[in-house]
This record gives C-alpha cells, structure tokens and sequence, in this order.
C-alpha cells in the first residue's frame, strides 16, 4: 500500500513525507552496518529496481550530490528511471484528505495524522481501494528527491556511481 509510503499529510515536515525512500536509506545503512557478519562487503553493495523499483534507485541516485558517498558502489534500473518524469510532480494531499475522511478523522483524535496512524491498516487499504485514491506521488524533499533530478543528472551533482539499464518488453501487461 503505497499510501503507508508517501502519506502526503500536510501535519508530516515536508522532509518526512516520503517515507518509503526514508526506509529505503534505512535499510541501506543497516545493510552498510551488518554485510559484514553475513560475509559480505560493504564496499561491494549494488542497488536493483525493476519499474516503480527503479524509479526508487533513480531517485537515490540523484539525490546524492556528487563527492558524496552513497551506501552502494553501483545500481541496475530495469523499465523505469524518475528523472525523466515529467514535471511538476503531482501531489497526493486530495487522497489523503479523502482517506481521512472517509475514516471519521480527526474524530476522538488531535490531528488527522494522529487519527490515520490510529486505523487498522484493513481498512485504509478498503478505503483506498474502493475510492481508488492515488498516492504514488512522491514530493521533492530536496533529501530524499530532488526537485529536478533530470537536471541534477544534467547538472553532474549527483554520486558517481556506476549504473546498467534496462527495459522489460510489454512491462504494463
């Protein structure tokens, strides 16, 4: 449920609001932390996204500003690269304003934000689906990505990692 990823809650900091690519970092540090007791090597983590997969891989490719170190030496994007979205990215308040709503929020609550947190995950997801509420809409965060990431590529102020693409034949079949 993308919806647990890119709330959109106005009451969430804007630099909060994209919490699948926060967990994507997350994870990417402990993997960084931890490699080693599976016997792996830090220093040898490559990335790998196939379609919205590979939106995420691009994201965290060009929000890495050049001379940083991200926590991967390379990246594979399989049908799908975010720079090349065109702008201006579409906000999802709309459907967070519905999903609330259609769960009685604030009701007994403080806030909406505190009210949805509150909700059984069963039913959000019924609401979204039933109202087919949209929130595959990432926001610029300039942390987790950038405004214009095809210009931060054009710019050169991303990482320099290595990178190999590719394209699935029929991908939306």
């Amino acid at each position: 449920m993308i919806v647990f990823g890119f709330p959109s809650s106005p009451e969430l900091p804007v630099t909060g609001r994209n919490l699948g690519f926060l967990d994507q970092r997350f994870a990417l540090d402990w993997v960084q932390s931890n490699i080693a007791a599976f016997g792996g090597d830090p220093s040898k983590v490559t990335i790998f996204g196939e379609s919205a997969g590979a939106f995420s891989v691009d994201a965290l490719l060009t929000s890495f500003p050049a001379n940083s170190h991200p926590p991967f030496r390379g990246a594979i994007l399989q049908s799908g690269q975010y720079s090349y979205k065109p702008a201006p990215f579409a906000s999802s308040r709309p459907a967070w304003d519905q999903l609330s709503a259609a769960l009685g929020c604030p009701g007994n609550f403080s806030s909406n934000l505190t009210c949805v947190r509150a909700a059984n995950a069963t039913a959000i997801q019924t609401i979204v689906e039933q109202q087919a509420l949209d929130f595959n809409n990432p926001l610029p965060d300039n942390l987790t990505l950038v405004a214009n990431p095809a210009q931060q590529r054009r710019s050169g102020n991303i990482a320099r990692i290595p990178v190999m693409g590719g394209t699935t034949a029929q991908e939306g079949r």
